[in-house]
């Protein structure tokens, strides 16, 4: 998913709001994806994590990138 003006940095912002920890900054290790994160789940996520998670990313893209 691409959030047009939505830096790692602002994401993990409004996860942190959410008591969720974000994902890595890839822009550090790699100049070319300074717009990218890596983010991680496993079997033992829950379902309603996830859910905030995409409504998070889906709040940013609506509002252009700010929290």
């Amino acid at each position: 998913m691409r959030c047009q003006g939505c830096s790692p940095e602002a994401v993990n912002r409004a996860l942190l709001e959410k008591r969720i920890i974000g994902g890595l900054p890839l822009g550090r290790f790699y100049p070319e994806l300074s717009d990218c994160m890596l983010l991680c789940a496993t079997e033992m996520s829950r379902r309603e994590h996830m859910d905030q998670v995409a409504e998070t990313f889906a709040g940013l893209a609506a509002a252009g990138g700010r929290p």
